[in-house]
């Protein structure tokens, strides 16, 4: 089975860098690829939600719903009366499966014939257009996952 290898976790002009070599199903090794995501991602929340799966405010009561607007599946839309916020899960909304399910689908993809193999180049500054809040959440997102150094996984 194919699979991959977790080489470097970075901060590259605020932007988390997971530098990922990836093999075939004979074990040799395929391409090198950056995956990028910026730093503002670390900044980013999940609302929180009770047992019910509605949506809480900052005080821990559930948030009104207004039945003429309905969400894809014809539920009433929640909303934050005014003065109010939505009540968020301390860490940020990126867990692992952001990552590996890039990866995954980026081998996908290139195995499929669409992008050629090879190795990538380091991470242009200029491509990624960092801004303030990349600069303040990209160390949240270090600390989240510089753990995935060295760590594998199968496509």
């Amino acid at each position: 089975m194919a699979s991959y290898r977790i080489i470097d976790v970075s901060d590259q002009h605020s932007f988390l860098v997971v530098r990922v070599e990836h093999y075939d199903d004979a074990g040799d090794w395929l391409f090198t690829e950056n995956y990028c995501f910026p730093g503002r991602e670390g900044l980013r929340q999940k609302r929180m939600v009770n047992a019910a799966g509605k949506l809480l405010m900052d005080n821990d009561e559930i948030a009104p719903s207004d039945p003429d607007d309905l969400d894809d599946e014809e539920q009433p839309r929640q909303y934050l009366p005014a003065g109010r916020e939505w009540k968020l899960y301390p860490a940020p909304h990126m867990d692992e499966s952001s990552i590996t399910d890039a990866i995954k689908a980026e081998h996908r993809w290139r195995v499929a014939g669409r992008i050629g193999y090879g190795v990538v180049d380091d991470v242009s500054e200029t491509l990624l257009g960092a801004n303030s809040r990349d600069e303040q959440g990209c160390s949240v997102l270090i600390a989240k996952f510089s753990s995935l150094k060295d760590s594998t996984g199968e496509i």
